[in-house]
């Protein structure tokens, strides 16, 4: 009977440590993961890029003067934001699926 319940805390123990070791990997890639993404960075490089500006001033652009070339300055910056946005989220998508979870 001891020699069972000596396997069973040892099981305990093994099953404890393993917890405990996928709990670190979860850890470790989430802050993998947080460290890639890098919020702010994206933000100031959306911000600053050029196809942004360009919608910004095609909105700026239809509100103001609600002309046909305003309507058309409008309209291709924010099919060119849309496709960047679009880019930007596959390439995302892309390198998140490329990791292999240890």
């Amino acid at each position: 009977m001891s020699s069972s319940l000596k396997d069973l805390a040892l099981r305990k123990k093994v099953l404890q440590a393993r917890s405990t070791l996928h709990r670190l990997q979860v850890q470790r890639d989430l802050q993998a993961i947080g460290d890639s993404l890098g919020w702010l960075r994206t933000g100031t490089k959306a911000l600053t890029s050029l196809s942004l500006r360009a919608g910004l001033l095609g909105l700026a652009l239809r509100r103001v003067t609600g002309s046909p070339v305003g309507q058309a300055v409008a309209l291709s910056s924010g099919l060119v934001l849309l496709t960047r946005v679009a880019s930007l989220g596959l390439r995302l998508l892309r390198g998140m699926g490329g990791r292999s979870a240890s």
